[in-house]
């Protein structure tokens, strides 16, 4: 799986962002962007879509990620082991 590939790299992109769906129950739900570091052989990039947007679910694509994470410090990246 490509979340297991980039559990692997040294550096990782993170990101989510809300958009609105027509005709749904919810009014929000979250695109959250994982993406390999620059330097890296082969680039990926992971789109993974939720209706939550808290640290469970970068725990549940992230899990036991070792390396750096650049993102903007929306507090559900805060829940994820140092």
């Amino acid at each position: 799986l490509l979340s297991d590939i980039l559990r692997e790299q040294s550096v990782l992109h993170a990101d989510e962002t809300s958009y609105r769906v027509l005709e749904s129950d919810t009014d929000l739900t979250y695109f959250w962007t994982f993406l390999s570091g620059k330097n890296e052989e082969q680039g990926i990039i992971l789109y993974h879509h939720n209706q939550r947007r808290n640290g469970q679910v970068a725990k549940e694509v992230l899990g036991d990620f070792k390396g750096y994470l650049h993102c903007d410090m929306w507090s559900a990246y805060r829940s994820l082991d140092e």
